[in-house]
């Protein structure tokens, strides 16, 4: 079992490469830059969560690992770093404390953690859907705000002076 674990991880990591990477991406394209960075940045946070001068070389090593587990309190100190949206901070750390106690009783790791590979995949899906949101809610105010439906949005000449001026 563990060697299917550590296979899967390897694949998850692969996989979040390439699409990262643009070499095989998923769907045929690869994700957004902005969506790349927050991942990396995810990743940095929960790996130097507890150890702020970690070296690239331990990063490495810790990266090249087939199973990479994070302590809970290293994943809750990310998450506070990551995630500023209060109750999405609330319903992470919710999942994130129950996947690390199952951690624990399936015998997978002494104390409780979860892997690595799982609180990124969270943590992209949580992002995704808050991007999604936020898109949305963009998408409707451009629509109140388009008077005649034209698609195009005009400014009153008077702030037209105002932006001028004001740069």
């Amino acid at each position: 079992a563990a060697s299917n674990e550590d296979s899967t991880a390897s694949s998850v990591r692969i996989t979040a490469f390439r699409a990262l990477t643009g070499l095989h991406p998923p769907g045929g394209s690869a994700w957004p830059a902005s969506q790349s960075a927050f991942y990396l940045f995810a990743m940095h946070e929960l790996l130097t969560a507890n150890s702020r001068d970690a070296s690239l070389t331990q990063l490495q090593r810790t990266l090249s690992q087939a199973l990479v587990y994070i302590e809970l309190p290293q994943v809750v100190s990310a998450l506070r770093n990551v995630v500023s949206d209060a109750g999405l901070l609330s319903d992470l750390t919710g999942r994130v404390m129950e996947m690390a106690a199952g951690e624990v009783v399936a015998g997978r790791h002494p104390t409780p953690a979860v892997s690595l590979d799982w609180i990124l995949d969270q943590l992209v899906a949580a992002w995704t859907g808050a991007n999604a949101k936020a898109e949305k809610e963009l998408q409707e105010l451009f629509v109140r705000a388009d008077d005649n439906g034209d698609g195009a949005l005009r400014v009153p000449r008077e702030r037209c002076l105002v932006r001028h001026t004001v740069y």
